[in-house]
């Protein structure tokens, strides 16, 4: 029907949105571990959801449709997370 039609395709576009957000805070954290291992500041902890967000395309499609959200959502609060104790150190580093 039109209704399930429209409810996928908004749910594409919420997917795609997260994904672009997951993907800017992975290259952020990184970008900010290169900055903090060159003023030999280490990360205390380090996270790498990646293969986590991997395995979960796979559980998405056969197992449990709206995983994948699930585990995007997770994945960049962690990354937000990591990205803002990342930059403090930066900060405090200067």
């Amino acid at each position: 029907t039109a209704c399930h039609q429209n409810f996928w395709a908004l749910g594409r576009i919420i997917i795609s949105e997260i994904k672009v957000t997951w993907n800017s805070l992975q290259n952020s954290t990184n970008a900010f571990a290169f900055v903090r291992n060159a003023m030999a500041a280490p990360y205390s902890w380090l996270f790498r959801p990646r293969f986590i967000v991997y395995a979960c395309y796979v559980v998405d499609v056969y197992v449990w449709a709206g995983s994948l959200n699930v585990i995007l959502w997770s994945a960049s609060g962690i990354l937000a997370l990591k990205t803002l104790t990342g930059f403090l150190t930066i900060r405090n580093k200067l």
